[in-house]
């Protein structure tokens, strides 16, 4: 009988090096969602993302959409107003953000997104696909809360009992759904790291998390994830003794455990810039000159240009022109070597957000924060006397 497939492993740390220096490149614009509008609007986009994907599996894909969403908006012309002025549009590119992360995990639109053809047009959210492309070409697979779970969970959170990551996940999507987590600028680290800590004072209460020491370069939000899990009733598992986690035991480590314990220490305990330095340099390289010129501004977006445009082969071009959202990920290569790169990578963020492990209701708020709520009348019918307040 074939062994369970664990559901933690030890962190590749290269990996992890280059994800601490990058992750910054894939949030939305610096004090973007410091606007009050501008939360208003990722409101609404949230209602409509919650209202067409109904089904209880992969939430990574509605968290996915949300991502999206964040980073196209917050990179368009502050002078373009039509987000204030023509709701549907932000309906269109909400939902056509849903549509894309579907195609990014390799989802059958029929399957799961027919409904939304019934009240979207399907060549206009085709089109709309290859303007969020063109601006997002590079950010299609991004760094997420996911990406750090292993890191964080060895040794610390393994070592006091474990957890479900099954779990772990949840508290994440449910976040992606909520303003705050935006509004304040949290890394994918920062809510990472905070995840593990919430669940730790609901599944271990006898555990005070502020004993824990927070990785270099953290900011915890763990209170607010801590209200989230209550408020949303999301239950907390410890991991079971049949959990398989790779090298780990409680009350002893295997030497491959105890290797990666050092190592991950050791890197959690690195000031945040000699981390996020460690990748820079490789990081660089592969960038264009226009990518450099942006990431100095702080835009963590790439727009398409002329350098690029020569290694774009024929067929990937018939490809954005009907609609499809394709990510290429190494920018000098030949057109071909791209689109053969995207399909072996199809499927976004398996090994960190396996879909096995997704498959939960997404709860976030349906409401659409545009569409003014009438006034509850209150007063008495016709022959009924009101009845005087309670001393």
């Amino acid at each position: 009988m074939a062994s369970e497939e664990p559901e933690f492993n030890p962190p590749d740390m290269e990996t992890i090096n280059e994800y601490l220096a990058t992750e910054s490149y894939y949030m939305p614009t610096k004090k973007f969602y410091s606007d009050s509008t501008n939360l208003k609007i990722r409101k609404l986009a949230v209602s409509v993302i919650a209202k067409y994907w109904t089904v209880d599996i992969d939430a990574f894909v509605p968290y996915l959409a949300m991502n999206y969403f964040d980073n196209y908006i917050s990179i368009l012309d502050p002078d373009e107003p039509y987000f204030y002025y023509d709701i549907e549009k932000v309906r269109l590119i909400a939902i056509t953000c849903l549509v894309m992360a579907t195609k990014m995990r390799e989802f059958s639109h029929d399957s799961y997104v027919a409904h939304i053809f019934e009240d979207f047009k399907r060549e206009v959210v085709a089109e709309t696909a290859v303007l969020i492309d063109k601006k997002l070409e590079f950010f299609m697979k991004p760094v997420t809360p996911f990406s750090f779970l292993d890191f964080y969970y060895f040794p610390s959170f393994v070592n006091i009992g474990g957890f479900k990551r099954r779990c772990i996940n949840e508290i994440i999507v449910q976040a992606q759904g909520e303003n705050d987590f935006v509004k304040y600028n949290y890394k994918s680290s920062d809510i990472a790291f905070s995840s593990f800590l919430a669940a730790t004072r609901i599944a271990y209460p006898s555990i005070d998390v502020g004993l824990f020491r927070s990785p270099a370069g953290v900011t915890r939000c763990d209170e607010k994830l801590y209200e989230l899990c209550n408020e949303k009733g999301i239950k907390i598992e410890r991991a079971s003794s049949s959990s398989a986690t790779v090298g780990i035991k409680i009350g002893g480590q295997p030497e491959e455990a105890a290797a990666a314990k050092t190592e991950t220490e050791s890197h959690q305990q690195r000031p945040g810039k000699a981390v996020a330095e460690t990748a820079s340099t490789e990081i660089e390289a592969a960038m264009t000159e226009s990518y450099r010129k942006r990431q100095a501004k702080g835009k963590a977006v790439a727009e398409t240009s002329t350098e690029i445009e020569p290694a774009v082969t024929e067929s990937y071009r018939k490809r954005q022109a009907k609609g499809k959202a394709v990510a290429r990920t190494e920018i000098e290569e030949e057109g071909s070597k791209v689109a053969e790169k995207k399909d072996e990578e199809e499927c976004v963020s398996e090994k960190t957000a396996p879909k096995r492990l997704m498959d939960f209701k997404i709860l976030w708020p349906t409401d659409d924060p545009f569409v003014e709520k009438e006034p509850i009348d209150e007063s008495p019918m016709v022959g009924e006397e009101k009845q005087p307040p309670v001393s």
